[in-house]
């Protein structure tokens, strides 16, 4: 079984990126931070195949990434994320899947695992410093 990635350490890898921040668009809910890396994304049914996928952007609730094949609202992920220098997996639900040139832009939120079970909650994060975060 996996090891996930918990709250604390999605939040403190977001924060100790030196990036710039993307400015808040009015219907989202945080921040997001430019960020780049090859990731694998793998239903959490495993019934499917593992996705290859470029990271876009972060923030304290998810992230955006670039995969070549359209992944289904709703959709519960595993994501890997060692190419991006995190030894963990995280848990999550594509929240949209847009087609785009070349591909589709895939929004994912972030949950957490407790005691084996996705969380409700995710975590409520600026990205302009620590002391920022609710």
């Amino acid at each position: 079984m996996a090891e996930y990635l918990s709250q604390t350490e999605w939040i403190s890898f977001v924060t100790s990126r030196d990036t710039a921040v993307c400015r808040k668009q009015p219907k989202r809910t945080e921040e997001r931070a430019p960020a780049s890396g090859d990731i694998s994304l793998v239903l959490e049914d495993g019934h499917r195949p593992r996705y290859r996928a470029i990271l876009l952007n972060i923030s304290g609730c998810g992230l955006m990434v670039k995969a070549d094949s359209e992944i289904p609202d709703r959709s519960l992920l595993q994501i890997e994320l060692n190419g991006i220098g995190l030894a963990r997996n995280a848990f999550g639900e594509v929240r949209h899947c847009t087609q785009t040139l070349g591909g589709y832009k895939i929004g994912i939120r972030l949950m957490w695992k407790t005691n084996g079970h996705p969380a409700s909650e995710t975590p409520m994060l600026r990205l302009a410093s620590h002391s920022d975060y609710r």
